[in-house]
């Protein structure tokens, strides 16, 4: 449950940056340094949001994109967390 708290909060931060109309960065992408300082407070080790990264960007979610170490989504959040659940369900 801890993994899956993980992951809907690297989403839902990037999803933030992709609807800010100020972005920290060209094309809304960040990179884990920057997520990890947005989700200090969630106490959530560097390691664990670059595990969560390499898994949302892997071909088998194929949730976000990867430049250059920075990391946006491929659509909206509810495209997302669709593709976590059928990707849930095939592994069941």
């Amino acid at each position: 449950m801890r993994q899956l708290g993980v992951l809907n909060a690297v989403i839902m931060q990037l999803d933030l940056e992709m609807r800010d109309e100020n972005p920290m960065y060209d094309g809304n992408w960040l990179g884990p340094n920057e997520i990890r300082r947005d989700l200090r407070k969630l106490g959530i080790l560097h390691e664990t949001i670059v595990q969560a990264l390499q898994f949302l960007s892997s071909p088998f979610i194929d949730a976000l994109e990867e430049h250059k170490g920075r990391y946006r989504l491929v659509g909206p959040a509810e495209l997302v967390a669709a593709r976590l659940q059928s990707a849930m369900k095939s592994l069941q």
